[in-house]
């Protein structure tokens, strides 16, 4: 457990700083990010995207592109993607590496500094940990980060029971300081833990933090 969160979290602000992450993880490769049917639960202004060699889907805004594993690996449509989102750089880089535990992104395509995105990591995790020991152990390891305005606790998603953290974290964006604000929800599914991580600049987070709930609780595990 201790292993495996201290590849994923750290990953997590990484990415943010848009250097990309490594990491080992245990699910198989994604295939085609698919735009579904909304449902009627589906928010005004959003589409279902959905990873289907992950079996999850997630709502985002209809103007956010979006990428999974499986294409950044081809290379075709990653360079496109990068041509026409330079802001999501270090977010490409990390899916494009093989095995890495992030299966899918999504970007805020108006950004020319820093894009406000979503990422979705899938990583193995003890199927018999319990809710109070993977949730202990995931807020310990953010807590190591020392961020700001942290926030935590239970939110129930539409898979089950998870928990969200929010913080904010300083950090060198090509040689600027700058402070972002991230919103991660986490639910665990047998040996499984996805990670939904919305990230924005911390004077965009009052006005994107109702977009990154309507998302979040959108998220949903095909059986």
């Amino acid at each position: 457990m201790r292993r495996l969160l201290a590849v994923v979290l750290p990953a997590l602000l990484l990415l943010a700083v848009a250097d990309g992450c490594g990491g080992s993880g245990g699910a198989k490769s994604a295939t085609n990010v698919d735009t579904v049917a909304a449902s009627l639960e589906t928010p005004a202004g959003f589409t279902v995207r959905r990873v289907r060699g992950q079996g999850f889907a997630i709502a985002v805004p209809k103007e956010w592109r979006s990428l999974d594993a499986s294409s950044a690996l081809r290379g075709k449509r990653v360079k496109q993607f990068e041509q026409e989102n330079p802001a999501a750089a270090g977010a490409v880089e990390a899916l494009s590496r093989p095995n890495s535990p992030m299966k899918f992104v999504a970007v805020d395509p108006s950004a020319t500094d820093f894009a406000t995105n979503v990422n979705v990591l899938v990583s193995r995790i003890p199927s018999g940990a319990s809710f109070d020991t993977w949730t202990k152990a995931e807020a310990a390891q953010i807590e190591a980060l020392r961020p700001t305005h942290l926030k935590q606790g239970p939110v129930q998603l539409t898979p089950g029971k998870g928990y969200k953290l929010t913080y904010h974290a300083k950090l060198m964006i090509r040689g600027q300081p700058r402070e972002l604000a991230i919103h991660q929800f986490m639910v665990k599914r047998g040996g499984f833990l996805y990670v939904i991580t919305y990230t924005t600049s911390a004077g965009e987070e009052a006005k994107r933090s109702p977009t990154f709930d309507d998302s979040a609780h959108t998220f949903q595990l095909k059986t």
